[in-house]
Parts: C-alpha cells; sequence; structure tokens
C-alpha cells in the first residue's frame, strides 16, 4: 500500500510506503494489511490507521518513511466526527479503565492527554463522538469480565475544553 500526495494543483509530490505499519496480530500478521480499513486519516504527514480486526497505527511521515509516534493498541480508537478536524484529533483507550483520551495537533505534533473520570470508577469508554462546536459524547460501560453482568450504560454530554489536557511525551515503539 502506498500514500501518493499531492500539491493543491494535483501536482505529485511524493509516495509513502504505508503497507510497514506494523500489525498488532501474533498469530497472522501477514493477513492484518488484507483487512478492510475502519479508520484512515492523513492530515500534515500524520496518519491514523485502523483496521477491521486489530491493527491500529499513529504515526508521522518523516523522509518518506512511517515512524510511529505512540504505542497503540488493538482498543486504541479515533473520536467519531461529524466532520474531521482540520488541526487536531481526538483519540482514546477504549474498554480501559484509566478512561485515557489524547489529543494530536496536525499542525505541530504535540500530543496532550487527559482522563475521564465519572463517580463509578467501573465504568469505561466505549465510544467518544464529537461535533464541529467541540461537544462529546462519551459512551461508557462496565461489564464484570468474571460474572458477565453489567450496569446501566452511561452517556456523558462534555465539551473538549472542559478537560484538563496536559502534554504527553509518550512511549515510542521500538525498531
Amino acid at each position: 500500500m502506498y500514500l501518493d500526495v499531492y500539491d493543491h494543483n494535483m501536482t505529485f509530490l511524493r509516495s509513502v510506503d504505508v503497507s510497514k505499519i506494523p500489525s498488532n496480530s501474533i498469530d497472522s500478521p501477514e493477513n492484518e494489511l488484507r483487512q478492510g480499513v475502519s479508520n484512515f486519516v492523513a492530515s500534515n504527514d500524520y496518519i491514523y490507521y485502523a483496521n477491521f480486526s486489530i491493527t491500529r497505527f499513529m504515526g508521522k511521515i518523516t523522509n518518506n518513511s512511517l515512524h510511529p509516534i505512540m504505542n497503540v493498541n488493538p482498543e486504541f480508537e479515533m473520536a467519531s466526527e461529524s466532520v474531521k478536524g482540520k488541526f487536531s484529533g481526538l483519540f482514546y483507550q477504549s474498554f480501559n479503565k484509566n478512561n485515557e483520551l489524547y489529543l494530536l495537533s496536525y499542525t505541530d505534533g504535540t500530543l496532550k492527554r487527559t482522563t475521564f473520570n465519572v463517580d463509578d470508577e467501573r465504568y469505561y469508554i466505549i465510544n467518544i463522538s464529537k461535533n464541529t462546536k467541540n461537544n462529546l459524547l462519551i459512551t461508557m460501560r462496565y461489564k464484570n469480565p468474571d460474572t458477565g453482568e453489567g450496569l446501566a450504560p452511561r452517556l456523558y454530554y462534555v465539551n473538549l475544553s472542559d478537560l484538563d489536557f496536559k502534554r504527553f511525551i509518550p512511549s515510542v515503539p521500538e525498531k
């Protein structure tokens, strides 16, 4: 797979090999890039890729090749947006008790992180939607991993500006 980059006049600038996106699969990594793409964002030189299987990737194009900017796992997701953000992307760690959210600036690569805490710490984020006014609809639930019993799902409506994001320096995957 290649990402071809053109300017606004449709003049070809470069081609970047994105088939080097690392697979999260241990069983059959060669099959991961054959899976359907569920989300793909390329903004400036920042890339987010997710497929319908378990592979996720967040990185940057440097010297015409992809480099990860953060370790991500199969539960790392990008918020659904009614209109894709031009300047930043909102990401979250789903099905995780830490309820972490990440904000990536597409202009300078600054990464910020916060947590979304609620009164019952058992709840975890399963989905986030964002509209053009930066309002978030955060869906949370809890299901006991041993018994399967769960709590009633919850929805939270908050503005992105109400969250206390702090600059975050992520661990970068080893080569």
